[in-house]
This record gives C-alpha cells, structure tokens and sequence, in this order.
C-alpha cells in the first residue's frame, strides 16, 4: 500500500479533528439524554459524521475550483458548467439533516444552550 492520497489524508484530518470528535460527542449525548441510545441511532450518527466529512470535502472542491469548471472537449469545443460538488453539497445537507429529524434532534429540544456549543450543527 502506497502513499495515502491528497483525499485520505484530508479524511482522516477531519477524522481526527476536534470540530468532528466534538459534533461526534455532542450528538451521541443528545441521543442518552433522550434515552435514545440504541445501535441503530448510532449508526445514524456515524452516517451524519460520513455526511459531515463529505460536505467539507466538497466545500474544499467549490473553493478550490470555483462555481463554474471549465471544460474542453476536444480542440474545438469548450465552456463553462457548474461545478457539480454544489448540488452534491446540498444533497449531502438535506440528508444531514433528515437524520437529525430522524434520531429526533433539533433546536428546541438540544437541552441548555449553555450545557453544549451547538454551533456545528
């Protein structure tokens, strides 16, 4: 096995960042304060933190190459399409966020604001 790619890397960075252990914690422990700790909202979890990674790698993408790519197809043909990482992103979002409707979090029912930082949700 060779040298981890430029996107294994930048996944496990992530992996390893404070920012997803965090979100990572603070979901896991809205779900005990609901006594909704069971296996299949964990795994929930893990596919929202998968999502998670996902949409930054594509957040990555859109800064790197912009809202428009350039394409050339042969020598005489060529323009402008949007970069498709934008409705990728908003897909990987929606999803996020069915899965917190889901395992039944939201807002108005994270507990004291003060308790957690909930600003990476």
């Amino acid at each position: 096995m060779g040298r981890p790619t430029k996107i294994e890397a930048k996944i496990k960075q992530l992996k390893n960042s404070d920012r997803f252990n965090d979100l990572k914690s603070y979901l896991l422990s809205q779900l005990r304060k609901k006594n909704s700790n069971v296996p299949a909202y964990r795994e929930l979890v893990d596919e929202y933190m998968e999502l998670w990674i996902i949409t930054k790698l594509l957040s990555d993408d859109i800064n790197e190459k912009g809202i428009k790519i350039k394409w050339t197809n042969g020598k005489s043909q060529s323009g402008y399409k949007r970069n498709e990482s934008i409705s990728e992103k908003i897909k990987a979002t929606q999803q996020m966020l069915q899965i917190l409707d889901k395992i039944g979090i939201s807002p108005e029912n994270c507990g004291d604001p003060d308790d957690e930082d909930d600003s990476n949700l």
